[in-house]
């Protein structure tokens, strides 16, 4: 999950690039692969609340990354039906710089907690 959310934020950023050019034939590569980034960030989402169930920390920035790279596919969405706008785009982009930068803040965390989880998954304290 630590590269996850990095790659996923980068990856997104390619994309509202692309989309922003206005390129018909690359939009509709967007198009196929929506679902699978949809997906992903889903899946992100997904696994930082079943580390919280679990009892793990998780803090909540990362929650945010989320939201945000949801925020981000919806502005990505609209771009192909026409309707998002050079502020759409910079808002997007905004989103992305805050969620790597909340990521970049939370390596520390984030290694800790996988630490902790493994430990307890092999019983051994590290």
């Amino acid at each position: 999950m630590d590269t996850t959310a990095p790659a996923l934020i980068h990856t997104l950023g390619n994309w509202l690039y692309v989309l922003q050019e206005q390129d018909a034939e690359e939009a509709q590569v967007f198009e196929r692969v929506f679902p699978d980034l949809h997906a992903e960030v889903a899946h992100f989402g997904m696994l930082l609340e079943e580390l919280e169930e679990k009892g793990a920390e998780v803090p909540d920035v990362l929650f945010q990354v989320a939201t945000n790279l949801f925020q981000v596919l919806d502005i990505a969405w609209d771009s192909l039906q026409g309707a998002s706008g050079a502020e759409d785009f910079a808002e997007a982009y905004q989103l992305l710089q805050c969620s790597l930068v909340a990521m970049t803040e939370e390596k520390t965390a984030l290694e800790n907690l996988f630490e902790s989880m493994a430990s307890e998954q092999s019983g051994v304290e590290l």
